[in-house]
Parts: C-alpha cells; sequence; structure tokens
C-alpha cells in the first residue's frame, strides 16, 4: 500500500491524496481517496505508471474515496488509458457523484470505461 500527502502551494492546507495499490484475480486495483488535481495527479499517474511499465495489465481504478477531480485529474485518466491502449485496459470505478458528473460533462465516461460500482468492471474492465 502506497499513500501519498501531497502539500499544495496555492492553499493553506495540505491536500492529501491516498492511493492503494494491490491485484485482485489478475487485475490491478488502485484505489484513490482525497482530491485530484494539479498539485497531486503526478503522485496518481507514477503509482499507477509504475504498475503497467512493469507488464501488460488490466487496471482497476477505485474511485470511491475521490471526493475532488479537477481537469488535470482527467487528463491523468485519459493519459493513463493511452499508455495501456495495446498493453491492456482501464477502467474506473465507484465514483462520488461530484467526480461521476465532472466526468459525465466532459464526455469522457465511455472512452475512461466508468462504471458505477467496483463489481461490474472489476471482472472485465473495458477496453
Amino acid at each position: 500500500m502506497m499513500t501519498a500527502v501531497v502539500p499544495c502551494e496555492h492553499r493553506s492546507e495540505t491536500v492529501a491524496l491516498t492511493i492503494q495499490v494491490g491485484e485482485q484475480d489478475a487485475v490491478s486495483v488502485v484505489v484513490v481517496g482525497g482530491e485530484l488535481d494539479l498539485a497531486t495527479a503526478p503522485e496518481l499517474a507514477a503509482a499507477v505508471e509504475e504498475r503497467v511499465v512493469a507488464e501488460d495489465r488490466r487496471l482497476l481504478i477505485d474511485l470511491s474515496g475521490l471526493t475532488f477531480c479537477d481537469s488535470t485529474g482527467l487528463a491523468t485518466f485519459v493519459r493513463l488509458r493511452t499508455l495501456l491502449l495495446g498493453k491492456g485496459a482501464l477502467a474506473l470505478a465507484a465514483p462520488l457523484p461530484a467526480v461521476r458528473r465532472v466526468v459525465a460533462i466532459t464526455g469522457l465516461p465511455d472512452c475512461l470505461g466508468l462504471h458505477s460500482t467496483r463489481e461490474g468492471p472489476h471482472r472485465r474492465p473495458a477496453p
């Protein structure tokens, strides 16, 4: 398990992004919590890229603890999907309503393999 706490210079408080990495049924599972933004997105990208570079992967990102996601976070998801093309598959699962809305507004739910629950994509992430 990895947990990252990233200081954010444009705010007085620390913005925390928690990242837990594991594997279940031959699927890499990354559980994220907190806020995904300009300050914290590199931490998520690094954690996931480390798993993907090692070998072909099916990847599930559990968003159930993610309370905020800005455009940098969305760009990170798109970049990770691109990284997995031809190597594996990406699925995003269980977003809270605020995060689901941000993804929906951009028109990216199908592209990113967004699922309401973790059980749906866990067995077979969307390509």
